[in-house]
């Protein structure tokens, strides 16, 4: 069938840009050998373990190398500054090599990496590494079990820092994010730093970025009234707006979140009704019962967690979430026709007044890729799969939509 094609499409499409990403993706910077020599040339910028591992070459042809927390003593990129550095980094049985990333270097050094938590580390000349952050713990209570973190930094935090009582007020009201940290860190260091100036690293923390823009498409959908009555897949316009939010989580950049309104058409169809018995003989037979236009139009609201893979200039991505189906606007004289079910005789149109249910909620998945101009806008091609019900309990006055879409966007 057709719809199978558009699988494939997406498939290929997807092998395209994970081929584009490996090959694509390194940035200028460069590594510090344990005996703090400077070797410059490429990292791998998007890297699912780096603080794990370091992944570089001298050059772009080159096949790059794999480092290891105990091999160099640091790397560093030179667009975003982004610093990571070699530590004994303590874990509940023991300590283990990391790179871990610098929020702030100082009087009082302040690190950072992440795995299925962010873990914050603090670490001056008189005090070795420890960590800040606590990892959830369970509590019961008369309500059941309840996960929560305890504010155990605030007493390490003094302890570390008891040179300095002006910034305990500080420390008392802080809650353990980035910008809070690092300010009190920079407080800290201004406090205690004499003798000439101090110079301070600071880990550039990105804005929550907003992306407006516009799309248009093609849409490739079919209609599943009950078990006996369903349509012939169709091809149909959309036109809408797309709102995409950047730098959501501090420690999670690839992620985004992707939202839009779109105006859908959903018109000629030929309408199907399956046979399932004849003279107490069940079998299955396809029946046309004729075409119909529906002549609607909706709205669709489509919300998504992306993640992507950028490079120089292109950024593919993935993405799953749920969407929204508003009909507006239908064929009000075209009835369903009446079918057997298990309960009794049942009527599509008499439940709800029309053929179309109003709203459907829908699970969906996108896969795409972002152009990036030199302004910074984005020309953006996306496909995606919808699945809609209108969520009704009896299965007989239960509307599926099965949807896919191409669309082809510009964001500002």
């Amino acid at each position: 069938m057709r719809y199978k094609k558009f699988l494939v499409t997406i498939a290929i499409f997807t092998l395209i840009s994970i081929n584009f990403y490996g090959i694509e993706n390194y940035k200028s910077g460069y590594i510090i050998t344990t005996s703090l020599d400077t070797i410059r040339g490429y990292i791998l910028s998007v890297n699912n373990n780096p603080y794990k591992e370091c992944r570089f070459k001298k050059s772009k042809n080159e096949k790059p190398q794999v480092y290891l927390p105990d091999q160099i003593f640091a790397y560093r990129f030179d667009e975003n500054g982004k610093y990571y550095i070699s530590k004994d980094t303590p874990e509940q049985n023991g300590s283990r090599k990391y790179f871990l990333e610098f929020m702030i270097q100082g009087e009082a050094n302040i690190y950072f990496r992440t795995d299925k938590t962010d873990h914050f580390y603090i670490e001056t000349d008189k005090y070795k590494i420890m960590e800040l952050s606590e990892p959830p713990i369970a509590l019961k209570n008369e309500f059941g079990v309840l996960s929560t973190k305890p504010n155990k930094y605030t007493g390490k935090l003094k302890y570390v820092m008891s040179d300095c009582p002006e910034v305990f007020n500080e420390i008392d009201d802080l809650k353990l994010y980035p910008k809070a940290i690092i300010k009190l860190a920079e407080n800290y260091h201004n406090h205690v730093c004499s003798g000439g100036k101090c110079i301070i690293y600071e880990k550039k923390i990105s804005p929550v970025k907003i992306n407006l823009g516009i799309v248009v498409g093609r849409s490739y959908n079919t209609f599943y009234f009950n078990s006996q009555n369903y349509s012939s897949y169709q091809y149909n316009n959309l036109l809408g707006i797309n709102l995409e939010l950047d730098n959501l989580i501090f420690s999670k950049e690839q992620i985004f979140l992707k939202t839009g309104v779109y105006l859908q058409q959903f018109n000629n169809y030929t309408l199907f009704e399956n046979k399932l018995s004849l003279d107490g003989i069940d079998y299955y037979s396809k029946i046309s019962t004729g075409p119909i236009n529906f002549k609607s139009y909706s709205l669709i609201n489509p919300i998504t967690f992306n993640y992507s893979f950028p490079m120089n200039k292109f950024v593919p991505y993935v993405g799953a979430g749920i969407s929204n189906m508003f009909i507006l606007t239908q064929n009000n004289d075209y009835h369903l026709p009446d079918f057997k079910y298990y309960n009794g005789l049942q009527e599509f149109n008499s439940y709800f007044g029309n053929v179309l249910p109003v709203y459907h909620l829908g699970f969906m998945g996108a896969v795409g890729l972002k152009y990036k101009f030199k302004n910074n806008h984005f020309m953006n091609l996306e496909f995606n799969y919808q699945n809609f019900s209108n969520l009704n309990a009896n299965s007989s006055l239960r509307l599926n939509t099965l949807y896919y879409s191409a669309q082809l966007g510009y964001l500002f």
